[in-house]
């Protein structure tokens, strides 16, 4: 599939730049030949002015009439450890095309996406496009550790006007995104003999009944269509291990996914009325507990810091708006399915349309439920698509 904006050599560039990333090592907190990578490709790009920045992202940015607006594209570098490595069929960092298939630990979760966005920038610079405004690209770490963790600094410097998340949706157009928070539940009992249970407060015990209400409370459906879910991924007891004594403490954290009706106080709050619930039927003494959301503590393969909460918003970009019809008609003119979707996971979107408010949308290479996967793998056919489709919504915010 050629068109006049990306030519038969951009399809090519796009393959070769993809399956270099692929072969690329890039884990949380280890990205840096990957950014050495992204910061080469970029340097590619004609008329721009590439860099790393403090927090460890690889930006590039094309400057126009200054008049206009800034869009921002964004994909994240990093990649999940590797995990049943004896089950993969292909080598994880060998960049093997098989069947028209790209293989490779986070080509899908996104290291093609920023080849495609690469190209698809390299492509229009050398067709002699000047933006009617600035365009920044924007390869990032630490997104596996806590979405948007990097951005701050970017957004600060730049003020995008509108900004496109990278991750996958297999060249669609996606204009929302369910939110993540990891909670946890601080129990304080009374530890006691086992032998003497009924003279200690099981804080054990507190949490699993917490833990079963919740089950029948969730998942809720709300009028966004976005599905409320909150769900036990894991429970350390104190003692642990015991020896005969009925545990004094738990600590019990959660995965919350969520609409965007959802605040931070309302997520904490549903967990919070099902412990008050729990606790007032308590036989005898009921343990004290607290509600929190869980520290993310990140450090980047440079050495930038930071400590947040784990909470990353929902966030929904009105499909009337100005950025959604004008990324509807850019598809459009190249042929490409302008239909609207929205996220599952989380993505880099709750930092710039969840906290920063900025009008955001989703378009990138490969299928969402792919990432993660032993065998993870983009096609060429997605990775070409988005590369003309990014090509075309540059082209069309930025005439």
């Amino acid at each position: 599939m050629f068109d006049e904006l990306i030519t038969a050599a951009g399809y090519e560039k796009v393959d070769e730049a993809a399956r270099k990333l692929a072969m690329t090592k890039s884990e949380t907190g280890r990205e840096g030949d990957a950014i050495e990578v992204a910061l080469g490709l970029f340097n590619e790009i004609e008329g721009g002015r590439s860099y790393i920045d403090r927090q460890g992202s690889a930006v590039f940015e094309l400057q126009g009439d200054s008049s206009g607006p800034t869009l921002l594209i964004d994909g994240h570098i990093d990649s999940i450890p590797l995990h049943s490595a004896s089950s993969w069929s292909h080598d994880p960092f060998g960049g093997d095309i098989c069947d028209g298939k790209l293989f490779g630990l986070g080509i899908c979760d996104q290291k093609a996406s920023i080849a495609a966005m690469a190209v698809a920038v390299m492509e229009l610079s050398k067709s002699g496009f000047t933006p009617n405004g600035r365009v920044v690209l924007v390869a990032s770490p630490a997104e596996e550790q806590m979405e948007g963790a990097v951005l701050a600094e970017i957004v600060q410097r730049y003020q995008p006007t509108y900004a496109i998340t990278t991750e996958p949706t297999d060249a669609k157009l996606f204009r929302s995104q369910r939110g993540r928070a990891k909670i946890q539940l601080s129990v304080t009992g009374r530890a006691s003999h086992a032998g003497h249970a009924r003279r200690g407060v099981n804080a054990a015990l507190f949490g699993a009944e917490v833990i079963a209400e919740l089950a029948k409370v969730f998942p809720k459906k709300y009028e966004d269509d976005l599905e409320f879910d909150v769900n036990c991924i894991d429970m350390i007891t104190d003692p642990y291990p015991s020896v005969s004594t009925i545990p004094g403490s738990s600590l019990i954290r959660f995965d919350a996914r969520f609409g965007s009706n959802q605040s931070r106080s309302s997520v904490l709050k549903e967990i919070s009325v099902v412990a008050d619930l729990v606790s007032k039927r308590c036989k005898g003494s009921a343990p004290s507990f607290t509600v929190s959301f869980v520290p993310a503590n990140i450090e980047t393969w440079n050495g930038f810091e930071n400590h947040i909460d784990e909470f990353a918003p929902a966030w929904d970009t009105p499909s009337q708006s100005t950025l959604v019809q004008t990324a509807k008609d850019a598809l459009e003119t190249v042929a490409l399915p302008s239909d609207e979707g929205f996220y599952s996971f989380c993505t880099n979107g709750s930092y710039l349309a969840g906290e920063m408010r900025i009008p955001t949308i989703g378009f990138g290479a490969g299928e969402e439920h792919v990432a993660h996967q032993v065998d993870e793998y983009v096609t060429l056919d997605s990775l070409h698509r988005t590369t003309l489709g990014l090509a075309a919504i540059v082209r069309q915010i930025l005439k």
